[in-house]
């Protein structure tokens, strides 16, 4: 429906998707920093109840922390949403800094492991390999892995506590890790659905009434769009 919505929604403005700026822009952010302004009907993901109570919890000031949104409203990566906003967690190993330094000391994203597999020495092709594995969720493929890191590290003169951290990073991230290309390619979604909303409200909700008249629960849809506007 999203993207019904905004087609029907740029028949009625002058602006273009593609020129809208959408990593910092105030119209989009300034919405996410007061509990009681941002109403969810429409807006792309975060309209959903978990990713809505998590955006109201960390209010993302740009596209990369609403992308940190995304991928914590999922199974296993919502045990890190206090940690996140309270940015309490230190970098488990110097190694790591640069890695998990913009997600606040936490592996988020399957990106984050390939890139902690290949400081100690994988090659990009065989962190790939590994992290198509992750992505698919093959519990067993991923044990493999354990020996793996440990005899990578004493191959290349690593301590072994930095294979015991890796280890338990890449088995966490077999539970939730998300892919950061996706998780960007919904958030500029979701930033853009914001944008329109606020920026042309009237061409929004005439959008939305258009894009679900034909469906099954149209006056549901009917419904919540009169709510938000009481």
């Amino acid at each position: 429906v999203c993207n019904e919505i905004l087609t029907e929604f740029f028949k009625e403005v002058k602006e273009k998707p593609e020129d809208i700026e959408l990593d910092e822009n105030p119209i989009v952010y300034n919405q996410f920093q007061d509990d009681d302004v941002l109403l969810p009907y429409g807006l792309y993901q975060i309209n959903a109840s978990c990713a809505y109570k998590v955006l109201q919890k960390i209010k993302p000031k740009n596209i990369f922390e609403l992308s940190d949104v995304n991928a914590i409203s999922r199974p296993g990566a919502l045990d890190y949403l206090d940690s996140y906003v309270n940015n309490n967690v230190d970098c488990p190993h110097p190694i790591f800094k640069d890695i998990v330094k913009r997600s606040r000391n936490l592996f988020l994203y399957q990106e984050q492991l390939m890139q902690s597999l290949a400081a100690i020495g994988f090659t990009l092709d065989e962190a790939e390999t590994c992290r198509k594995i992750v992505g698919k969720k093959l519990v067993k493929e991923v044990k493999e892995w354990e020996q793996k890191i440990y005899t990578k590290v004493k191959e290349n003169g690593f301590s072994e506590e930095i294979g015991k951290i890796l280890w338990k990073i890449l088995n966490d991230s077999a539970k939730y890790s998300f892919n950061i290309s996706h998780s960007l390619i919904t958030s500029k979604l979701s930033a853009l659905t914001v944008w329109c909303k606020y920026q042309y409200p009237l061409q929004f909700y005439k959008a939305c009434l258009t894009a679900t008249k034909d469906l099954p629960n149209c006056l549901d849809e009917i419904n919540l769009i009169q709510k938000e506007l009481s």
